[in-house]
C-alpha cells in the first residue's frame, strides 16, 4: 500500500464516524483519485500546403451536408437512404444506447436499494420428536403455518468517491460512444460518396471505351475499304482488328468491376444488389459527361479546428476521462466502505393477523469494512488502472497526430490531383488533335497506318486516364472534407432534432 495511504487512513478512520450521516443529508463529500484535466496539443498554426482553391476561413455550413457541393441529385439521396438503413450506423446507435443504460448502472449504486419480502411456511411437528425427512410410521402433534412480510433496505454511503468516480467513468463512456456513432456518421457519408463516384466513374470509362470503339470500327471500316481497293495491305486491316478486339475486350472487365463495386455500395446503403440498379437508375446506359461538380473552395480553416471537430478525438479524450475515472475507483479501495442496513416487518402464524402491531419487527445494522490483508491485490490494481491510463493518453497523443497526417495528406492530395488532371486533360486534348492529323496523312498516302494505330491507341489511354484522375481528384476531395471533421454537424442537428 502506497505510505502516503497508510499516513492518512488513521485520522480519517477517527473521524469517520460522523460522515455516514453527512452522507446521509446529502453534503457533498470529495473523492480520491487523481484530478481529471483535458489534455492540450499543440497544433500546428497552418497547413503546410496553400493553393487558391483552398480556404483556410472554415465554413461551418459548407462542412455541414459537403455532399451537397457536389451537385449530384442522386448521390444526396443515397446518402439519405445510406444513413437510414446502414448497419453499422445501427450498431453505432446501441452502443450509444447501452453506454446510456450502465450510465444508469452506475448511477443506481449511489442510491440505497429497498426490496419487499413476504413469505408462506407450512410444517408439521412429530408426536416422536424430530425425524428424519422420508421417515415411515411418524405421527403429527400438529401442523403450524407461519407468515412473514416486510421490507428490507440497504445502501453503500459513498465517502471516498469509489461509486461517484465509476459513474464520472460512465458517463465518460457515454460521451465516447456518441463520438463514435458521430464518427461513424461522418465515415459512412465519405464511403457512400466515394463508392457512388467509383460507380460514375467505371460507367464513364466504359462510355469511353464504347465511343472509342465505335470510332476504331469506322477506322476498320476505311481501312477494309482501302484493302478492298488496293491501296493498302492486308496488315493494315489485320492491325486495326487487333485495336477494335483489345478495345472490346475492356468492356466485360469493367462491367464486372461496376458490378462489384456497386454491390459494396450496396452494403452501405443497407441494400440488396437488384435493389442498386433501381436506386442509381442508370439502365446500362453510360455517359462520358463530368462524374460531379468541384467547389470553388475548400473550407480547410485551421489544424486547431480540426483537433475540435474531428469525433474520433472527441472519443480518444473521453476515453482518456473514463479510464482516469477508474484509477480513482481503484484508489478508493484502499479505504473503508460504510453501509446502512435495515429492515422492517410483520411475522404471525395467522394471515388474519399479520399486521397487527404485536407482531412488527425491525433492525437497523451501520456496517463498515476495511481491507486488512489482500496480498497486494489492491495496489496491483491500482497499478494496472494507472498504466491503462498511460495508454489512453498515448493514443489520444496518437489519434491527433493521426488526424494532422491525414488532413495533411487529404488536402495536398487534392491539390495535386487537380494539377495532374489539368495536364491530362492537355494531353488528351493534344491526343485528339494526332488522330485527327494521322488519319488525314493516311488518307493522302503521306503516314503509314501505323501511326494512326499508335494515335489512337494513346488518344484512348489519355482519356482513359483522364477519367481515372477526376475519381482521383473527388477522392481526395472526399477525404478532405472527411479529415476536417465535415458531416459532424449534420450529425448534432439529426441527433438534437429526434431527441426534440
Amino acid at each position: 500500500m502506497p505510505s502516503n495511504i497508510c499516513t492518512i487512513r488513521q485520522p480519517l478512520i477517527q473521524a469517520i464516524i460522523s460522515l455516514p450521516l453527512l452522507s446521509a443529508i446529502g453534503c457533498s463529500l470529495p473523492s480520491v483519485g487523481p484530478s481529471y484535466e483535458t489534455p492540450t496539443t499543440q497544433a500546428p498554426q497552418s497547413w503546410s500546403i496553400t493553393a487558391n482553391d483552398l480556404n483556410t476561413k472554415a465554413s461551418y455550413d459548407a462542412l455541414k451536408e459537403w455532399w451537397m457541393t457536389l451537385g449530384d441529385d442522386k448521390l444526396n439521396a443515397l446518402i439519405t437512404v445510406g444513413l437510414a438503413n446502414n448497419y453499422d450506423l445501427e450498431i453505432a446507435r446501441s452502443r450509444v444506447r447501452e453506454a446510456r443504460a450502465q450510465l444508469g448502472i452506475t448511477t443506481a449504486s449511489l442510491l440505497p436499494s429497498l426490496e419487499a419480502t413476504g413469505e408462506f411456511s407450512r410444517s408439521g411437528r412429530s408426536a416422536n420428536g424430530v425425524l428424519p425427512t422420508g421417515a415411515s410410521g411418524a405421527t403429527f402433534a400438529g401442523v403450524s403455518n407461519l407468515y412473514s412480510a416486510g421490507l428490507d433496505a440497504s445502501w453503500e454511503i459513498d465517502i471516498f468517491g469509489g461509486l461517484r468516480n465509476a459513474r464520472a467513468g460512465a458517463a465518460a463512456e457515454l460521451e465516447a460512444a456518441d463520438a463514435l456513432l458521430s464518427d461513424t456518421h461522418i465515415t459512412l457519408t465519405a464511403e457512400i460518396a466515394r463508392g457512388y463516384i467509383a460507380v460514375r466513374a467505371i460507367e464513364k470509362r466504359l462510355a469511353v471505351n464504347r465511343k472509342n470503339q465505335v470510332a476504331q470500327e469506322d477506322s476498320l471500316s476505311l481501312v477494309q475499304s482501302r484493302f478492298a481497293a488496293g491501296l493498302v495491305s492486308e496488315l493494315d486491316v489485320a492491325q486495326s482488328q487487333t485495336l477494335v478486339e483489345q478495345t472490346r475486350a475492356q468492356i466485360p472487365a469493367l462491367e464486372q468491376l461496376r458490378r462489384e463495386q456497386v454491390n459494396a455500395l450496396g452494403v452501405l446503403l443497407g441494400k440488396m444488389p437488384v435493389e442498386m440498379e433501381q436506386l442509381l437508375g442508370s439502365n446500362g446506359t453510360h455517359s462520358t459527361e463530368a462524374l460531379a461538380q468541384l467547389p470553388p473552395e475548400v473550407p480547410v480553416g485551421l489544424p486547431s479546428e480540426v483537433l475540435r471537430q474531428r469525433p474520433d478525438i472527441r472519443r480518444a479524450e473521453r476515453l482518456l476521462a473514463a479510464q482516469n475515472a477508474r484509477v480513482g475507483v481503484a484508489i478508493a479501495d484502499y479505504f473503508p466502505k460504510f453501509s446502512l442496513t435495515g429492515n422492517f416487518g410483520y411475522l404471525s402464524r395467522s394471515s388474519g393477523s399479520l399486521f397487527e402491531r404485536v407482531n412488527q419487527g425491525w433492525g437497523f445494522a451501520p456496517g463498515v469494512s476495511l481491507p486488512l490483508f489482500e496480498g497486494g491485490r489492491i495496489s496491483e490494481n491500482v497499478a494496472v488502472q494507472r498504466e491503462r491510463f498511460s495508454q489512453a493518453s498515448s493514443e489520444y497523443q496518437k489519434a491527433v497526430l493521426a488526424a494532422i497526417e491525414e488532413s495533411e495528406n487529404a488536402l495536398s492530395g487534392y491539390v495535386k490531383q487537380r494539377e495532374r488532371q489539368k495536364a491530362l486533360l492537355r494531353a488528351f486534348e493534344a491526343s485528339q488533335k494526332s488522330v485527327t492529323l494521322s488519319k488525314d496523312l493516311y488518307q493522302q498516302g503521306i503516314a503509314d497506318f501505323q501511326r494512326v494505330l499508335d494515335a489512337e491507341r494513346v488518344s484512348f489511354l489519355a482519356e482513359d486516364e483522364l477519367v481515372q484522375s477526376e475519381k482521383a481528384t473527388f477522392d481526395a476531395l472526399i477525404r478532405s472534407y472527411k479529415s476536417l471533421g465535415g458531416g459532424w454537424q449534420y450529425y448534432l442537428a439529426q441527433a438534437q432534432g429526434s431527441k426534440g
